[in-house]
């Protein structure tokens, strides 16, 4: 309380006649109020709520003798409020603010009035405790998972007090005021049941899904179907296979039954028996199609295909008729892009070869624009030769030839905005022809154009925003000079985004390894020396990584090391840089029969297609991304919480290489 001139001050609320606070008015007679007067000797005004007024000290008999009134008989409910009687003779209740209070809370401690009236007290309790008011307990009490007296309390190590209930074939890891549960290796579960997994049940995570062309060469070797050109379409996979038709058009849904050629596009033999090709590449999903070369009486033209041999047929003879040699000519179109509802690519024509449209008409397929018209001095038709078109924040870039070179351009789709983003190397040879940078390998990386260029540094990583300002080596990767004093390239190849990088291929004196970057000089690092060393030349072998795509949560890939080429792939880290699969394991060496030739990695579902020789032939393979278990010559047996790897008869080694046991 605080006092003034001798006076307490009070907060004064007037609340109703004998009534507490916040309680409706009684009957003053009822409530036993006929001590107050209801002379009124003095008139102070109304009284709001809140407002500080000095009233006269409670204990001045002074005022109580003038009129008579009895105080204690009004009604008090609440601690923090003290009775009075109003000059009117009714009951008036003040606020005792700041004054001290006990809530009768056995969880809290000494509290202080408010304005309100009300006793605020502070907890006793601890944050990891709650407050009990059973016949068993009293106070402050800690929670499951803690201990202590309530005002301190201190997390159990479940774990190590053994009092937790996971079983013996899982672990424990404590938590604040918990702890979890989790099955070891080999067994799956919640913690508190754990099973065994049977890591033999079910498909190997790497199979054969095919072997399309069967048999034996004169030379006794299997023959190859070489699946090649994947492209998801749908449900399936298309590609080009060899059997005896030739090589022609396949589709696969990633099942044996589901493997088969949808038509042979170009039958009958050469002159010299072998089986007409129709060679079918460079596809691409477009209006609900699949449009792609393909060669058949009229050269490589442009095709198109459902997936069905009724529905795949020569889309448009690009470039007809013959040359004055009477040689039959041909659009042979490549590069094929969507981009803006319209299908790009280059192909040959009268022009040159050039940048062309499609609408998806036949009338609506032409020239886009001639890049390089005219003619060269020596009389030949130039050629702008556009490649590696690639959309990029809404824009096609692509690389093709002009007066300045081979250099990076970009097209928003009309002739006029067509143009050369930047001359990069400038420099012209001994005869005076402007080099070029040449670019290749371009990929849109988060709205930025990642590419390999050669700037007059050699053959390195650039990155550009289409601007010509905006358009920077990112780094020297090889910055050697040769033994003839000319600039290393680097080459960098395959650029693929995953996991916010650009990974690819590139060189240094360590070999070609995988490499990765974020668009910065700083950024731009090998993930992985994966083949160390040097071969019998003193040449540094490099694991020459190929073939990426992603799938399933990390980047796949082909790469030799001493286990020849194989399957790969990677998290962007050294130990999540990982081998498959060894489809060829015992022998060691490229070029022997010890390497898969793993290649043409393609998506389907939950499944990775692949061609891949296991000494059957080159043929078309699956992998479910997981790490290889056994050999593909060894059984596998299943153990509690593990499993074990037993080569077959014939075969010798650990189950996860076997080799044959002799001749």
């Amino acid at each position: 309380m605080r006092f003034l001139s001798g006076r307490i001050l009070w907060l004064v609320a007037l609340i109703s006649a004998c009534s507490g606070p916040g309680a409706p008015a009684p009957d003053a007679d009822g409530m036993g109020c006929d001590g107050c007067e209801t002379e009124v000797l003095e008139d102070i005004g109304a009284v709001d709520d809140g407002i500080v007024a000095e009233v006269s000290d409670p204990g001045d008999d002074s005022l109580n003798e003038a009129t008579g009134c009895s105080p204690e008989l009004c009604v008090v409910e609440n601690l923090c409020t003290e009775a009075q009687c109003a000059p009117d003779g009714s009951c008036n209740y003040v606020a005792l603010v700041g004054a001290s209070c006990d809530d009768g809370d056995p969880c809290t401690g000494p509290g202080v009035c408010n304005d309100d009236a009300a006793c605020v007290a502070t907890t006793l309790c601890h944050e990891n405790a709650e407050c009990l008011s059973t016949d068993e307990e009293s106070g402050c009490v800690c929670r499951t998972g803690y201990e202590g007296d309530g005002l301190s309390c201190s997390d159990i190590d479940e774990c190590v007090d053994d009092t937790h209930d996971c079983v013996d074939t899982a672990g424990c890891a404590n938590t604040v005021g918990a702890y979890d549960c989790t099955c070891l290796a080999g067994y799956e579960g919640d913690g508190t049941i754990c099973t065994d997994v049977d890591e033999c049940a079910g498909e190997p995570g790497t199979f054969l899904v095919k072997d399309i062309y069967e048999g034996e060469d004169m030379s006794g070797s299997p023959l190859s179907s070489s699946p090649k050109q994947l492209h998801r379409y749908g449900d399936l996979v298309l590609f080009a296979a060899q059997d005896d038709n030739g090589e022609e058009l396949w589709r696969t849904d990633g099942t044996f039954e589901g493997t088969q050629m949808i038509e042979d596009l170009n039958p009958g033999t050469t002159p010299w028996g072998q089986a007409n090709s129709s060679n079918p590449r460079h596809q691409v999903v477009y209006q609900e199609q699949v449009f792609f070369a393909a060669s058949g009486m009229g050269g490589i033209e442009l095709w198109v295909s459902n997936a069905t041999g009724a529905g795949t047929m020569l889309f448009k003879d690009l470039y007809p008729g013959t040359d004055g040699n009477n040689n039959i000519q041909e659009g042979d179109p490549r590069y094929l892009t969507v981009y803006e509802d319209r299908l790009f690519f280059a192909a040959d024509g009268p022009e040159g070869r050039e940048l062309w449209v499609s609408d998806g008409t036949v009338e609506g397929t032409k020239v886009f624009m001639d890049i390089w018209p005219g003619d060269s001095p020596q009389g030949l038709i130039r050629n702008s030769d556009p490649s590696h078109l690639t959309v990029v924040g809404g824009r096609l870039f692509f690389a093709a030839s002009s007066d300045g070179g081979r250099e990076l351009w970009l097209s928003d789709g009309t002739v006029a905005g067509t143009l050369e983003v930047a001359d990069i190397n400038s420099s012209e040879n001994e005869q005076g022809i402007a080099l070029g940078s040449n670019p290749t390998d371009l990929v849109d990386f988060a709205g930025t154009l990642m590419f390999a260029a050669n700037g007059g540094e050699g053959i390195e990583l650039w990155r550009s925003d289409g601007s010509d300002e905006g358009t920077v080596l990112v780094l020297d990767i090889f910055p050697d000079l040769s033994a003839f004093g000319w600039p290393e390239s680097s080459n960098p190849d395959g650029l693929i985004v995953f996991s916010e990088f650009v990974f690819f291929a590139a060189k240094t004196a360590a070999g070609t390894e995988l490499w990765k970057s974020d668009g910065t000089a700083q950024g731009t690092v090998m993930v992985l020396d994966i083949f160390l060393g040097e071969n019998e030349w003193g040449i540094p072998r490099g694991s020459n990584p190929a073939a990426f795509q992603v799938f399933s949560d990390a980047l796949f890939f082909a790469a030799t090391n001493e286990d020849g080429q194989e399957l790969w792939k990677t998290d962007g880290t050294v130990d999540g840089t990982i081998l498959v699969r060894d489809l060829t394991p015992g022998l060691t060496g490229v070029g022997n029969s010890g390497t898969s030739v793993v290649t043409n990695l393609q998506v389907l579902g939950d499944q990775l297609l692949f061609s891949a020789n296991a000494g059957g032939g080159i043929e078309l393979w699956s992998s479910d991304g997981t790490k290889q278990k056994c050999d593909i010559n060894a059984d596998c047996v299943n153990l509690p919480g593990t499993f074990e790897c037993l080569c077959k008869s014939g075969f010798v080694g650990d189950g996860s290489i076997c080799q044959p046991s002799g001749p």
